[in-house]
């Protein structure tokens, strides 16, 4: 089915359904044309529907030069299929072949839900060339899908305004879990993508991978997938948790420990304080972020690897680019010997936040990883004049580093990594020694 928006048109909603067929709808809407949709509350774009096993996939196609605009903020952009068993239906909403979407919304849902049904919902939302979203709430999967996928895919140029970005993550109790997964579309020329809170430039977005805030899930196979790799991104967040359980909650009996990861090769993520890897009544979740070369990572706090309950949890960083910090916890909680923390240092800049102190520690009893990786690979520890980068783990690898900066670079723990040591400004102290090769003064 094909239909022509031809000249400006408001509508309260919009709803796209298959009964009978898994067909394409098709909306063109052409230059210099904008369909706006803007009712009242309950009044929402919908492709899909909320819960009924007798319907097929709903393929929603919505392309043109002009414009879409959702301006409700009491509304929902909905794209989710459900029915009373797994893979019963999707729902797909590709906006790829538009010129521009703008949604002020209460939130744009990818599957994901809150409200504890237990409906298998799935979903993919493809965005158009140039996006604005203002929105409550962002989610891509849910706890309702038991271990189907739900997509997001970023385009060319994303801004978006959010309180929370959630990928996989629930706010309520619940069953089953859902896979959330967002990234770039395929083979766009260097696309971008900005994260802030919902009151301006200047506010901060929380973001919640594979992580239950609030109410405990039953057989949860909660699974968050972040990929902003191939494009630049520019976030400001204020918590952000991957592979987090704030409740007593158990896992699927076919699942494995719930996990969640962000990685980014380009660009800034400024956050005020992760966690990644945050056990509770779930054994083992996990989280990870990887930092490509031309990243950066800001942080206030970043733990990796928090215990409590006796339960088991993993955080990793991968580093390749450049932190930025005030605090990194490798192992910490009510139960540290449970917890296992791996930094691997493969290569870029550390350094403490402009005008702070930056301290690296261990938990007690932890399983510690500190990982000056590549015995070739570039190192640094930038330290700014007047301040300090303690380090108490143990740093190991094969690996050797440099010293920058007018400040103070601190290494009390029993050191093992077995490159070179190079100190080109200001002050090292080493408490325990090294196994270095050498220690150069440049």
């Amino acid at each position: 089915m094909t239909n022509t928006v031809n000249q400006d048109y408001p509508v309260s909603s919009v709803s796209y359904r298959n009964i009978s067929s898994s067909q394409w709808h098709t909306t063109n809407i052409p230059e210099g044309v904008a369909l706006t949709i803007s009712g009242a509350a309950n009044d929402n774009l919908l492709v899909g529907n909320y819960i009924d096993p007798s319907d097929p996939d709903t393929n929603v196609a919505i392309t043109g030069g002009g414009t879409l605009k959702f301006d409700n903020a009491e509304g929902y952009v909905l794209v989710r299929n459900g029915g009373d068993s797994p893979n019963q239906s999707h729902a797909t909403l590709d906006l790829s072949g538009l010129n521009y979407f703008e949604a002020a919304a209460a939130g744009v849902r990818v599957s994901g839900d809150d409200d504890g049904d237990g409906a298998y919902r799935t979903g993919t939302l493809s965005l158009a060339e140039s996006n604005r979203i203002d929105a409550d709430a962002v989610w891509v999967g849910g706890y309702a899908e038991f271990g189907q996928n739900s997509y997001l895919y970023l385009g060319q140029s994303n801004d978006i305004y959010t309180g929370a970005f959630n990928v996989a993550s629930s706010e309520g109790p619940g069953t089953r879990g859902g896979i959330g997964n967002v990234s770039f579309q395929e083979e766009l020329d260097n696309p971008r993508v900005k994260i802030r809170g919902n009151s301006g430039e200047d506010s901060r977005a929380n973001m919640y991978v594979a992580t239950i805030n609030n109410g405990a899930i039953t057989n949860s196979y909660l699974r968050g997938y972040i990929d902003f790799t191939g494009g630049t991104v520019d976030a400001k967040l204020d918590n952000l948790r991957i592979g987090y359980d704030n409740q007593w909650s158990s896992l699927w009996s076919g699942g494995a420990p719930f996990s969640g990861s962000l990685s980014f090769d380009s660009g800034k993520v400024d956050v005020n304080t992760v966690v990644l890897g945050r056990s509770n009544g779930t054994v083992g979740p996990h989280g990870t972020i990887t930092v490509g070369a031309d990243g950066t990572l800001t942080v206030g706090s970043i733990t990796l690897g928090q215990s409590n309950g006796n339960r088991a949890a993993t955080g990793i960083l991968n580093l390749n680019g450049t932190l930025e910090a005030t605090s990194v916890v490798l192992g910490a909680g009510g139960s540290p010997a449970h917890a296992t923390a791996t930094l691997n240092f493969n290569g870029g800049t550390i350094r403490n936040k402009v005008d702070t102190d930056l301290t690296i520690s261990s938990g007690t009893g932890s399983a510690v990883t500190f990982n000056l990786a590549g015995a070739s690979a570039t190192h640094t520890f930038e330290a700014q004049d007047g301040y300090s980068i303690s380090v108490d783990s143990p740093v190991t690898g094969t690996g050797g580093f440099t010293k920058t900066g007018e400040g103070t670079l601190a290494l009390s723990g029993d050191n093992g990594y077995t490159g070179n040591t190079t100190v080109n400004a200001g002050t090292l102290t080493l408490t325990h020694g090294t196994s270095s090769n050498t220690i150069a003064d440049s």
